[in-house]
């Protein structure tokens, strides 16, 4: 039967009227023991749906409903819009109702991140933006890399650098930064042992390679004649041989003092005819000399001097002076 308002009775209206109308009444309420409100009169069981909709105390949905639609079924089809048709059909997670769903969100995003983030930001969205900033905008087509993901590019450097370069590098450093400091470090000191190249006094000084190639086609390749097998000890050598006493040339270095005396011995040739030998021939055999000196021409004619009487001629002027 459809709602229609139950008209009023009167004083004047039959008893059987009073009965039709009571039981229209009846009818409309329906049966009281039939409820599933906790409260049983009709009133209290009205009141207690308005605060099981409104919070203690009741309140109307036209005010307290934070929807844009203000009755009941227009909200909940607002919610509905917003939710999105048929979530237990498109949710993409293994839960189909929307409480359950966002508990496995929540279990997979991990508990409170607002205070277990590492990010300075403590919201899901700050902090993947914070991430973002702090990798740089669009790494895909950014990087330097063959690979353009993050996974892959750094799978693409690890093989560039070498597996497990703190067990394979050679310097006492086994961190990609600390082994590279070290490396200038000993670079430093090499170049501090070695010099500055410039400085070098060779005809040519661009690098050592060129310098040493100098010296060593000054030095020579051939075999030395020395006991001493290496330039340093052969030097040594003839040193101790050449001796350290003092030169009684004109001259003070030993090539010099050679260059004087090959020049004296020169002059001695050329009186000889520029035969020094035939000089030797002339002068004869020291140890032939019959004077007591004969370690010299000099000493020798020295000696005979000494023995030589004085000569005067008649008018007493001595001759052999």
């Amino acid at each position: 039967m459809a709602n229609t308002k139950i008209p009023n009775v009167n004083l004047s209206t039959s008893v059987n009227t009073w009965r039709t109308r009571f039981n229209q009444l009846l009818d409309s309420v329906g049966e009281v023991n039939s409820m599933t409100t906790t409260a049983g009169p009709v009133a209290d069981a009205i009141n207690e749906l308005d605060s099981d909709l409104f919070g203690s105390g009741g309140g109307r949905a036209k005010t307290g409903l934070a929807t844009t639609a203000k009755n009941i079924q227009d909200a909940i089809n607002e919610l509905d819009s917003d939710i999105g048709a048929r979530p237990h059909t498109t949710l993409a997670t293994t839960a189909k109702t929307l409480t359950a769903a966002v508990n496995e969100l929540d279990s997979d995003i991990g508990a409170r991140p607002h205070t277990t983030l590492a990010t300075t930001a403590k919201t899901l969205t700050a902090a993947v933006n914070e991430l973002d900033s702090d990798i740089g905008a669009r790494p895909h087509t950014t990087l330097a890399t063959t690979a353009k993901t993050l996974t892959a590019a750094v799978n693409e450097l690890d093989s560039d650098i070498g597996a497990r370069p703190h067990t394979t590098l050679n310097t006492a450093a086994k961190t990609l930064t600390a082994a590279i400091n070290e490396i200038e470090l000993n670079f430093n000191n090499l170049d501090s042992d070695v010099g500055t190249r410039t400085s070098l006094t060779t005809n040519t000084n661009a690098d050592l390679v060129s310098a040493i190639n100098e010296i060593h086609g000054r030095v020579g390749t051939t075999t030395l004649n020395t006991s001493a097998t290496t330039t340093t000890a052969a030097i040594n050598e003839i040193h101790t041989r050449v001796g350290n006493t003092i030169l009684e040339t004109t001259a003070t270095t030993t090539t010099a003092a050679i260059n004087e005396l090959n020049t004296a011995v020169s002059l001695l040739g050329d009186s000889a005819g520029g035969n020094v030998g035939a000089l030797f021939t002339q002068l004869g055999n020291l140890s032939s000399l019959a004077t007591t000196a004969d370690s010299n021409i000099v000493a020798a004619i020295n000696e005979l001097d000494r023995r030589m009487p004085d000569i005067y001629n008649s008018s007493g002027t001595l001759l052999n002076t």
